[in-house]
């Protein structure tokens, strides 16, 4: 792309560098620009975006609708020749759709010159990609290129050189074809594949997508025909949106899983802390040397372990609020329940301590329910990593 003042820089470079191929080019279109009006019926030009053998073709802007404007110009040396206007008056009776955009002629006016209205942005003022790819707007850009692909070759035509000069994008992001109808060239379906192809493969150059690495995989070997491709495409966005509907399934069974380990995990939380010990003091169990297995509750705290009398001093802890059970203190408290026997000593005891063993039993299930109750939450609470891990393994389908 060459500004209408660098044109002259650009043909001086040229000239440097001994390419005598670009060197002619720029000199063509240098002198013919300078023949060339300024503005052509109501149209400014601003940027050469293209030439040929017979024309040179400009972007601009409309002075009164503001509408960007292609214009192609035929240059000077063949505005009066009636074999190369027939010729290049040809371009404006293809095909046109909503996608593809055909010029219309205008002979008579500032200028003989062939015009369409293209959109705002151009691919190649896309490039280089530097953006993270955008996978729907590839699929849409390519589904929309090999729609207009196929209209063109079905009139046995195609956009020949430079395809990517003639790919627009409107307002909307969609894109638009514009049928230059470069004068000489090579013309196939075959080259304007791969050069759209290539062309939006630009967009993605890392490969971040699945369609851009097919994109890439197209540039060794493309379709034969623009319909082959169109059904390879909406094969690969079916698989495409499988894969995803498949992420999405798993990460949504994985949040439920998450959120209903959450909800068991406090509702273990409330059960701990629902409902306070029985209040008492309790023996256990007398050993045969005479040790007291004793047990007692203020309704808070929980206490606990062997005495020589049933009121021989403070027990140790083994429950609080704050700090909640000590298996290892409870385990033996349980043990020596379970092998409790019928005694007058503990019979004694437990009568002299305002006790009986239906009330013992009671704090007994207590204690063994908070035992169960800790061993669940700590259970969960070990579980919780791995559900992390199993998320983070499962991707983020935004990509």
């Amino acid at each position: 792309m060459v500004g209408s003042t660098d044109l002259t820089a650009a043909r001086r470079a040229a000239e440097a560098a001994g390419d005598d191929d670009r060197l002619l080019a720029l000199r063509e279109a240098e002198l013919a620009g300078r023949e060339l009006p300024q503005i052509i019926d109501g149209v400014r030009r601003v940027t050469l975006w293209a030439l040929d053998p017979i024309s040179t073709t400009w972007l601009g802007w409309e002075i009164d609708g503001g509408h960007r404007m292609a214009v192609r110009c035929l240059h000077p040396a063949w505005r009066d020749d009636g074999v190369i206007r027939r010729r290049f008056a040809r371009a404006a009776d293809g095909p046109t759709s909503n996608v593809l955009r055909s010029p219309s002629w205008h002979p008579d006016g500032d200028w003989p010159h062939l015009r369409a209205s293209c959109g705002p942005l151009a691919l190649r003022e896309l490039l280089p990609g530097e953006d993270p790819a955008d996978s729907m707007f590839l699929h849409r850009a390519l589904a929309r290129g090999l729609a207009a692909l196929q209209r063109l070759h079905a009139a046995g035509e195609s956009v020949g050189p430079q395809l990517d000069r003639a790919v627009f994008f409107d307002s909307r992001g969609d894109l638009l074809l514009l049928r230059l109808d470069r004068f000489g060239g090579t013309r196939s379906a075959t080259d304007d594949l791969g050069q759209l192809g290539a062309a939006l493969s630009a967009l993605d150059p890392q490969g971040e997508t699945a369609i851009g690495r097919w994109l890439a995989e197209w540039n060794a070997a493309p379709p034969p025909t623009a319909a082959d491709a169109a059904m390879l495409l909406q094969r690969r966005m079916g698989s495409e949106l499988a894969a995803i509907r498949h992420r999405l399934h798993r990460q949504a069974g994985q949040r439920q899983a998450r959120s209903a380990h959450a909800e068991l995990q406090a509702l273990v939380t409330r059960l701990e802390s629902a409902l306070p010990p029985p209040e008492g003091r309790h023996c256990l169990h007398i050993t045969p040397s005479g040790d007291h297995t004793l047990l007692s509750s203020d309704g808070a705290q929980v206490r606990g372990g062997v005495a020589s009398t049933p009121d021989d001093g403070e027990l140790p802890v083994i429950h609080a609020p704050e700090t909640g059970l000590v298996p290892v203190l409870t385990r033996p408290l349980l043990r020596a329940w379970a092998r409790r026997a019928a005694s007058v000593p503990r019979e004694e005891a437990q009568r002299r301590l305002g006790a009986d063993d239906e009330r013992t039993a009671q704090l007994i299930r207590w204690l063994t329910s908070t035992s169960r109750l800790r061993s669940s939450r700590m259970l969960l609470e070990r579980s919780r990593p791995a559900l992390g891990h199993t998320l983070a393994v499962g991707g983020d389908p935004g990509r």
